[in-house]
């Protein structure tokens, strides 16, 4: 569900009982349940606030987004049924005047910015995750370096330990060759 854009109505979500998605079954994080308050039983079709005759087609076709958009609310619907939506907002909206239809352009505005926000989320979820793999990639370069530095420390101190003792035995035989130099010269 974590693609999925799905709208229900409280009294769906009450029924839930275990965190899967009623449309796809898919599992979804209850805290990531966005609460949208919808008021549909106040909103109104008509073109309030305009004086611009409207069409008897206009408001049934204003209607009929509305009620498509409570559809939406009360059984749920994919992102691409919601955008296709939104879409279809748009056009309808789009050459009438300014000041008709204000309920339908809130709802328009609403379910648009829900859906930007779902896209927006979804795309920082996968930068999160791309950026979980490269940490787990730069965690496994980090460890194969650490290796590789314990293994130097250790061929180095191995080194130590062998010029050491090589110098104890060049010490040992340069006294010894000095002793022996101190006995033949007396």
């Amino acid at each position: 569900m974590a693609d999925a854009l799905r709208f229900f109505g409280i009294s769906c979500l009450d029924r839930i009982t275990r965190p899967s998605c009623p449309i796809c079954r898919s599992y979804f994080d209850p805290k990531a349940i966005v609460k949208l308050h919808l008021d549909l039983d106040n909103v109104q079709a008509s073109p309030k606030g305009t004086n611009a005759k409207i069409s008897p087609e206009d408001i049934d076709a204003a209607q009929d987004l509305h009620q498509r958009i409570s559809n939406i609310a009360e059984q749920g619907s994919s992102e691409t049924q919601v955008r296709g939506l939104i879409s279809d907002v748009k056009k309808f909206l789009q050459d009438k005047p300014r000041g008709s239809f204000k309920d339908l352009r809130t709802l328009h505005r609403m379910v648009s910015y829900l859906c930007d926000v779902k896209t927006d989320l979804r795309s920082r979820k996968q930068a999160v995750e791309g950026l979980q793999k490269e940490k787990i990639a730069l965690q496994g370069e980090k460890a194969e370096l650490v290796k590789k530095i314990e293994e130097q420390l250790l061929a180095q101190k191995k080194e130590t330990q062998r010029s050491v003792k090589v110098e104890v035995e060049l010490r040992d035989h340069c006294t010894k060759a000095h002793e022996a130099y101190t006995r033949m010269v007396e």
